[in-house]
């Protein structure tokens, strides 16, 4: 019989403690996903592209006053010793209340062959000025500017 009473005290024992500690009483929140600062809209990885697509982003303005930044496209091309990162033609209107844009990319030459592979990659210069005098179309870039601000990368093929 003691031993009876032995569990159930146990086991009673164990529901308290684990209703009633707080340490493990506290329930972890879901973690949200980190908000992106930029997002590629219409491309997903293995898309299809031609030498001229119209890439549609996002860049983050909810809440932000002014310190949203501006959208720079660059486009690094998967073949053997390509490394640069060739800046697009500049975005020239972002709309401010869903900071969606579009942007006319370069996905290699008219004889680059099908099936070539892109990378692609939204970044983030502090403002429209400096987007301009810091990447204008066509430089080339060694790395993406260290600490900035991206999309996440997508990796398209050429038709």
């Amino acid at each position: 019989m003691s031993r009876g009473i032995a569990t159930v005290c146990l086991v009673i024992g164990v529901l308290w403690s684990t209703t009633t500690n707080p340490l493990s009483a506290q329930k972890t929140a879901p973690k949200k996903p980190a908000k992106k600062t930029a997002e590629i809209l219409n491309l997903k990885n293995d898309d299809k592209v031609e030498v001229e697509h119209e890439l549609e982003g996002a860049i983050d303005v909810k809440g932000r006053k002014g310190d949203a930044g501006w959208p720079v496209v660059l486009i690094q091309a998967q073949i053997a010793g390509a490394r640069e990162w060739w800046v697009q033609r500049p975005v020239r209107n972002v709309d401010p209340k869903t900071g969606e844009f579009r942007v006319l990319c370069s996905f290699g030459e008219k004889d680059t062959p099908s099936g070539t592979k892109f990378r692609v990659v939204i970044i983030l210069a502090k403002d429209e000025k400096t987007a301009t005098r810091e990447f204008p179309r066509g430089k080339q870039l060694d790395d993406l500017p260290p600490g900035s601000r991206r999309s996440d990368f997508v990796t398209v093929i050429r038709k």
